[in-house]
Parts: C-alpha cells; sequence; structure tokens
C-alpha cells in the first residue's frame, strides 16, 4: 500500500498544480494566486490526487470571480 504524503509534500504538490495549471493556460506563474491566498484544507486531504483537485479547483473558482469583475 502506498504512504499519505505528509504535510510538507501536500505543499509541494499543491504548489506543483499551480505551475502545472499556469503552465496548461499558457499564463505565468505569477499571475495565478499563491498557495496561501486558496485557502486550501490540505490538512483535509489525505492523497495527492485530491489535493491536485482541490488546487485546480481553488484557481477555477478565482479565475471565474476575476471575470466577473
Amino acid at each position: 500500500m502506498l504512504q499519505q504524503p505528509s504535510p510538507d509534500h501536500l505543499e509541494v504538490i499543491a504548489r506543483n498544480a499551480i505551475a502545472d495549471v499556469a503552465d496548461r493556460w499558457g499564463v505565468e506563474r505569477q499571475v495565478l494566486p499563491d498557495l496561501g491566498d486558496l485557502d486550501l484544507p490540505l490538512d483535509r486531504l489525505g492523497s495527492a490526487r485530491q489535493v491536485r483537485l482541490a488546487t485546480e479547483g481553488a484557481i477555477t473558482r478565482w479565475a471565474r470571480e476575476l471575470q466577473r469583475h
């Protein structure tokens, strides 16, 4: 069985997910929010997959809010 990532690893996974979204969207990483600005519940996420999905979802919601303003 695979071990669950440590809290430090969850932050690295989330930061990498933000960078991956920037690459997919064709924007500089700096235009997307920082990890702390996304208010992710990393302490309640138990797998790398959950962290990636939560991070990508939070960035998508952030971008939608920008479009509304």
